[in-house]
Parts: C-alpha cells; sequence; structure tokens
C-alpha cells in the first residue's frame, strides 16, 4: 500500500492501481481493506477516470462506514462524484 500510495502521489495513477490489484488479490480481506479501497478511489479520481472513480468512491463509502478517509477521499475525488449536468 505504501508504494501504491507513494505512486499516486507521483502521478502514476495506472502503476498505483495496478499495486493496488496486486495488493486486493494477495489479501482480499485484509486489516487494510478500507485503506485500499481509499487509495483505489483517489487514484481513479486523480487519473480522470469519472464512471469508473464514481463506482469506486460508491463502493468505499459502502463498505468503510465512519472512516477516518472518508474527508480525504470526498476532497481527492470531488469532481469525480459530483453528478454531471443533464442535457435536455
Amino acid at each position: 500500500l505504501k508504494q501504491a500510495q507513494q505512486a499516486i502521489h507521483s502521478g502514476e495513477t495506472d502503476r498505483a492501481l495496478a499495486l493496488l490489484d496486486a495488493h486486493a488479490d494477495r489479501f482480499q480481506g485484509g486489516t487494510f481493506k478500507e485503506e485500499r479501497l481509499a487509495a483505489r478511489a483517489i487514484a481513479l479520481c486523480d487519473a480522470g477516470r469519472g464512471p469508473e472513480a464514481r463506482r469506486a468512491v460508491a463502493q468505499f463509502l459502502a463498505q468503510a462506514r465512519a472512516s477516518q478517509l472518508e474527508g480525504r477521499v470526498r476532497a481527492a475525488c470531488a469532481r469525480a462524484i459530483t453528478p454531471e449536468p443533464t442535457t435536455e
């Protein structure tokens, strides 16, 4: 997870996502599942992958209720989780 977080901070979101996928494969439940879900959501938001980011944020919020990481995820993903304007 530390390497994934470093990759996020360096703007290497694809590398971060690959590291997070490897972590999920190795430690499916695990003690750090909440941190992994948060990092994945943030990486997807940083990468500008809107639909995937929204799903990841929703998954994080559903599985990590009352998490101390919620504020960080919401701040990093504010633009991604804002509903897209409708064109009528």
